[in-house]
């Protein structure tokens, strides 16, 4: 110990030069003209050993283990291994293991490019916890010693070392290592060399130092993560999407309906093939703490594959789709789009990397560039053809910009590798599959209305449709990317079931309201927005925004899906949508035309919600009966709020004129009390039930901070 607290007064004052940390080509961080060193850390524990040898360490908190993991990652004899203990070791004897193979790999400096199963560090004796050195021979033609530190109850440790392993020896200190809680290590060379590593997921990124005098709680971490996150994600998301109306304002001006109904039937392909071939590419890269360089390379050829196909399947559904919707145009302009998704396809995948430590702002501004050059480019060719391809245009020169600039905000050097496409089995098989369904009953209204209008009403629907996903897209899709970051960083059922109420609640609150307000003013929105014009699309947009409001609460299902590896629960969800839809949505459009399918619509949505509830209660142990009353706050303010817009919506209504200006100020001028009244019924509703985790807490705790300390 005396050793130990020399080395940390040792690092505490030296020179800040001293420890000046770079990285190998494998991403291995390493001291400049210093020793070797590894470091480690788990929920509030750190570990460090500095050795003039190659070293490894890692340190891991015992928590439950995912289906799948052990299998997926321990080679046969150690399964052999954990098997064989008694069903309550096997959790602590499963981290061991872990952090054996984690310790080797990073004092190689192979981090994964060496199958974790390839090797061998636990047996018997490991398992049970006697500190027995493990030889780890030849991997990479040296000898290794593997030596198990229990520095303190349900956080295994292990160091690994090339040749003798020197800690064990007894009185030896070659190999130096300390374990500290991270609220009391305050030293700036520690924090430096801390912000030089990667930050793995659950961790907030903020110096040691900064970190509260409660125990970390990761759940909670990732919680306050994802909230600021979300704004960031939101706020560009709401940003691009102001621009994207811009844009619409623009061309409804310049084009009519019918060529909005043209391309909205040739985008209803381009986007079906999109998504039946989307892979989410970050994932696997999200679950492992420090991916590889050829784990991007591999990212990036799944993706180059994936818009090669794109091209190749819309261009080949072209003229079949032409004759299927009776319109010889759609073959060309397909053709065009096209190059919208496969650009796409291409971003740099080192994207994953502002996800993992929730920094959304990179993202946003993607968002807001593309936008604002799509406006422009947009405006001149609508003025100087007034055609449809103006839209088409715009589409792909979004889509452009947002490739470019992925590489210059996250760059990457583009190589071709497929060495880890079997980490991407579990996401491909299922999500592929749960992809391929999700785009069928996205654009199941289209297929089906799209041939049974005309060009003309057809238009008049999409765009109802369009403004309509407007908030949704703008606010509940943006937090998707950041949610699988919190829930994989969750310990326990316990904290995932705190998180999916606090997410599931969250989406509801938000983008409820702006559904509310908008299905309420429909007719003077669409006024506003497109011009008289269009105010026949006002009746599509308050039913469309109506039946919307099932599906908010179970947004949250897909991220806690895939960062749980349960993605076959989001297939299973999305097959018996499918199924749904189908017959549902056919039997409304015979019956009742649009207005029927919209209704086709609503009760599948219900469906769905209700069979959301019946899988967190399996997986989770949550209560039916507290998922839907989670909701009664959020439920009465909708009410609220809708008394307060029925009651102002006509004020001031003759004394606009006819004028859109008028009318836009008349609607801010009743919206904004409204809303306001809203986010009171709900924050009066909060205080009354306890103060409960969800938005109103978040809220609360923005609106008064020094409350929220107290």
């Amino acid at each position: 110990m005396a050793a130990c607290a020399k080395s940390c007064r040792i690092i505490a004052i030296a020179p800040r030069a001293t420890f000046t940390s770079k990285k190998t080509e494998n991403g291995k961080p390493f001291l400049r003209d210093g020793p070797e060193f590894s470091l480690s850390h788990s929920s509030g524990w750190a570990t460090l050993a500095v050795d003039d040898v190659q070293v490894g360490v890692d340190i891991e908190r015992v928590r439950p283990v995912k289906p799948g993991i052990a299998e997926w990652f321990l080679s046969p004899a150690e399964l052999v291994a954990l098997n064989a203990q008694p069903q309550k070791q096997r959790g602590i004897g499963f981290y061991r293991c872990w952090t054996g193979k984690e310790a080797f790999v990073k004092a190689t400096g192979t981090r994964i490019t060496i199958p974790l199963d390839a090797f061998d560090v636990s047996l018997v004796s490991d398992l049970a916890g006697y500190r027995v050195p493990t030889r780890l021979p030849g991997l990479t033609g040296q000898d290794w010693q593997l030596t198990r530190l229990h520095l303190a109850a349900d956080f295994p440790c292990a160091v690994a070392t090339r040749g003798d392993c020197a800690c064990a020896r007894p009185g030896s200190h070659r190999l130096i290592t300390f374990c500290l809680e991270i609220r009391v290590l305050e030293p700036f060379a520690f924090q430096k060399v801390w912000k030089s590593s990667r930050i793995p997921k659950g961790l907030p990124p903020e110096s040691p130092a900064k970190m509260s005098n409660q125990d970390y709680d990761p759940p909670g971490a990732a919680g306050r993560g994802i909230a600021n996150a979300g704004l960031w994600a939101v706020g560009g998301k709401l940003a691009s999407r102001v621009f994207d109306l811009a844009t619409l304002i623009i061309l409804t001006a310049i084009l009519e309906p019918a060529d909005f109904g043209l391309v909205a039937k040739a985008m209803t392909v381009v986007v079906l093939v999109e998504v039946i071939t989307m892979v989410p590419i970050d994932t696997p890269i999200l679950r492992i703490k420090t991916p590889s360089s050829s784990l991007y390379d591999t990212a990036f050829t799944l993706n180059l594959i994936r818009a090669g196909v794109i091209a190749v399947l819309i261009v080949g559904l072209s003229q079949p789709l032409s004759v299927y919707f009776k319109d010889s145009r759609l073959a060309s302009l397909m053709w065009w789009l096209s190059l919208g998704p496969a650009l796409r396809a291409c971003v740099s995948p080192k994207l994953a990397e502002f996800t993992r430590v929730f920094d959304m702002r990179p993202e946003a501004l993607m968002d807001v560039v593309s936008k604002v050059t799509s406006l422009l480019v947009v405006t001149f060719v609508a003025i100087a053809t007034r055609s449809y391809w103006a839209i088409a245009v715009g589409t792909v020169t979004t889509t452009f910009v947002l490739n470019v600039l992925s590489y210059i905000l996250a760059p990457y050097r583009p190589r071709l590798s497929l060495r880890h496409w079997l980490d991407y089995k579990d996401v491909v098989t299922w999500v592929t599959l749960s992809q391929s369904l999700q785009a069928m009953n996205w654009q199941l209204d289209n297929l089906i209305l799209g041939r049974m209008l005309g060009n003309d009403l057809f238009g008049r629907y999409a765009i109802a449709k369009q403004l309509n996903d407007i908030p949704f897209q703008a606010l509940a899709v943006p937090l998707t990317r950041p949610m699988i970051a919190a829930f994989s960083a969750a310990t326990d059922d316990k904290s995932l079931r705190r998180l999916w109420l606090s997410y599931s609640n969250g989406v509801l609150f938000t983008v409820g309201a702006i559904l509310v307000t908008l299905a309420i003013l429909a007719e003077d929105v669409i006024f506003v927005l497109l011009g008289p014009g269009w105010t026949d699309s006002s009746h599509y947009l308050t039913a469309l925004a109506l039946a919307t409001l099932p599906a908010l609460p179970i947004v949250p299902l897909n991220p806690f899906a895939v960062a749980t590896f349960r993605s076959r629960l989001v297939a299973l969800r999305i097959l018996l949508q499918f199924l749904f839809s189908v017959p549902a949505l056919i039997a409304g459009a015979m019956l009742a035309g649009v207005m029927g399918t919209i209704l086709a619509k609503a009760l599948v949505e219900c469906a769905m919600l209700i069979f959301a509830a019946q899988v967190l209660r399996s997986e989770l142990g949550l209560p039916l009966r507290r998922q839907f009353l989670s909701y009664w706050r959020s439920l009465l303010g909708f009410a609220a709020l809708c008394l307060l817009l029925l009651l102002l919506r006509d004020l001031g209504a003759g004394l606009t004129d006819g004028s859109r200006i008028l009318t836009a100020l008349r609607l801010i001028a009743i919206s904004i009390p409204c809303l306001l009244g809203y986010v009171g019924t709900c924050l009066a509703l909060w205080r009354v039930a306890g103060r409960p985790a969800g938005p109103e807490a978040f809220l609360w705790r923005k609106i008064k901070p020094e409350a929220a300390d107290a």
